[in-house]
């Protein structure tokens, strides 16, 4: 079996499994079982709800640890695309939990008082301090974020420095910087990508990638990520987002209220509601994922384009993009269907086409 092929099957089967204990929740009782033991505690409805999601979510969490490390360390290893040891693996899992529990604890609180201080209109308010917090996400990210997992330096190359100062003048893309991350402590895979806004925004170029491609393939890549600022791409995919939240929100105000008498559950407002809530809002995120990875897409092809139309060297992206597929066991022509509903790139296949027929027409 590919690579491509079993990370996206587990994935399938972590999805699973935590729809399924969303619903278990409220079918078997538990959901309104533990609300009633936060009643009964008295606490301040802030360190109920915190109390109540923790309580929840913490043995979710180490249930799904044998297939978070079967899926992060034990297959990385099979393909030969990870170098952490096991004691790492375990730091970084750590961390991304940390982080998540505490964004999924903020969400959850500003969601209980958001339904208590406007419940005709909450799906609004919450859509819009999600896409408050999105923005906030995205510009700490090089800064805050990042350096809790990999050290960043400026790639001090001097002429490939130079070279890539000089395709952002003529790009007129201004940024803070092109920074190289120590990806290699923990994978062969290369990547590159685009993020922060305004004081923070930079290109981020993996060490993989720096040391295993020519100076022309990095400038094909650092070109597409520019394209990226250059068309503002970043502003356009918060607002997919935004709006996707918003009508995920606003599915869930209109649908859900019905359904939680059969749970005995009062209303929205009532911490047993938090699993139905999270449930059908995974759903509704599960139904627009087509819709955000085919913009995703289009907004990589116009990155491609804008690469190629400044480098005029077609033949260097292709390369980058052959090396990326090898490198990344990335899959070259996936069905029809699986790019569809999976890819938020185009495929490797149809990237190189694209370059094979611009340069057909220069």
């Amino acid at each position: 079996m590919s690579y491509a092929r079993l990370k996206r099957r587990l994935s399938i089967l972590a999805l699973t499994l935590d729809a399924a204990y969303l619903a278990l929740l409220p079918l078997s009782g538990l959901a309104l079982a533990w609300e009633q033991q936060m009643a009964a505690l008295s606490l301040p409805w802030a360190a109920a709800v915190s109390l109540y999601v923790t309580g929840l979510a913490l043995p979710w969490t180490w249930v799904m640890l044998p297939l978070d490390f079967y899926r992060g360390f034990v297959v990385e290893h099979r393909f030969r695309l990870s170098r952490e040891s096991r004691t790492a693996w375990a730091v970084r899992w750590l961390k991304i939990q940390a982080l998540a529990g505490l964004l999924m604890l903020a969400m959850a609180v500003a969601l209980s008082w958001i339904l208590r201080a406007s419940p005709a209109y909450w799906w609004a308010w919450m859509a819009l301090v999600c896409l408050v917090g999105s923005i906030a996400l995205t510009q700490w990210m090089p800064v805050v974020l990042m350096p809790l997992f990999y050290r960043q330096r400026p790639v001090d190359r001097d002429e490939l420095g130079e070279r890539l100062r000089r395709l952002a003048q003529r790009c007129q893309t201004p940024i803070q910087g092109v920074y190289e991350i120590d990806a290699s402590k923990e994978t062969s895979k290369a990547n590159a990508c685009l993020c922060g806004l305004g004081s923070t925004r930079r290109v981020l170029l993996t060490d993989t990638l720096l040391s295993r491609y020519t100076a022309e393939e990095i400038e094909a890549v650092f070109a597409h990520e520019l394209g990226h600022h250059r068309l503002h791409h970043l502003p356009q995919m918060i607002a997919v987002s935004g709006l996707s939240l918003a009508a995920a929100f606003w599915v869930m105000a209109q649908a859900l209220p019905g359904g939680l008498r059969l749970f005995h559950v009062q209303g929205l407002q009532c911490l047993a509601a938090l699993p139905l809530l999270a449930l059908g809002l995974s759903a509704v995120g599960l139904l627009l994922t087509p819709l955000q990875n085919g913009i995703s897409r289009s907004l990589e092809r116009a990155a491609d384009r804008f690469a190629l139309e400044m480098t005029r060297a077609p033949r260097a992206f292709i390369a980058a993009m052959q090396k990326l597929q090898e490198q990344n066991l990335a899959e070259p022509n996936p069905g029809r269907w699986v790019e569809w509903f999976w890819y938020d790139h185009p495929s490797i296949s149809k990237r190189v086409a694209m370059a094979r027929q611009f340069e057909g027409s220069h």
